[in-house]
């Protein structure tokens, strides 16, 4: 093959899995309970604006409370982020809906894309009434296997306090491993919990049998 054909033919692959890549990322996905909808900049602003927006867009129904977040600050920053990039979709907010009620019960997702050393942190919350259910390990489960699908990351990592906490659990359950203790200006002292890349076939050992 002629060189410069061969050149060719490899951007364009390279160019197509990179399309692929980011368009995935894009896309919302089912576990066996539950469908995560990652926010774009539609969705950020119903949250933004109010519950009955939000449950008008999704056609699910919203309860009140869904979310621990004090303020919308968290969600206005996502916003802002994929506002300046829309390839930022999917590395920042998802929405978990209970199928089988329709329900949304809670948030998670990622805290943007992939750093240059392929290290992504992801965080998850649970609606109250659904917590000590297995959902908030399912969907970390979910996220930690959608991430390893992008060639690009080669880290997951997660903080929680630290202590000795529910939280914990599920990452222990997620196939996540505590690493060090850290100081976190904001919130103290933190412990880090992480998995890597050549985890990934664990993990989605862990999604099909639990």
């Amino acid at each position: 093959m002629p060189v410069i054909l061969h050149l060719v033919n490899f951007f364009a692959s390279f160019a197509d899995n990179l399309f692929r890549n980011t368009t995935k990322m894009k896309e919302q996905f089912e576990t066996a309970r539950l469908k995560l909808i990652p926010c774009n900049k539609q969705i950020f602003e119903a949250i933004l604006i109010g519950d009955d927006v939000l449950a008008n867009l999704l056609s699910v129904e919203v309860p009140k409370g869904w979310t621990d977040v004090a303020d919308s600050s968290p969600f206005e920053f996502a916003y802002a982020e994929i506002k300046k990039n829309h390839n930022q979709i999917g590395w920042w907010t998802y929405l978990p809906i209970l199928k089988a009620e329709n329900l949304l019960i809670g948030s998670g997702g990622y805290k943007g894309k992939p750093a240059g050393d392929g290290v992504v942190e992801i965080g998850y919350e649970i609606y109250e009434p659904y917590r000590n259910k297995g959902f908030a390990t399912e969907m970390v489960r979910a996220l930690i296997h959608r991430a390893f699908e992008n060639k690009k990351v080669r880290k997951v990592l997660a903080y929680t306090l630290a202590f000795n906490n529910a939280s914990c659990r599920v990452l222990e359950k997620s196939g996540m491993l505590f690493t060090e203790q850290i100081y976190d200006s904001e919130d103290g002292d933190l412990w880090q919990w992480e998995v890597s890349f050549d985890k990934r076939e664990t993990i989605q050992s862990l999604m099909v049998n639990g």
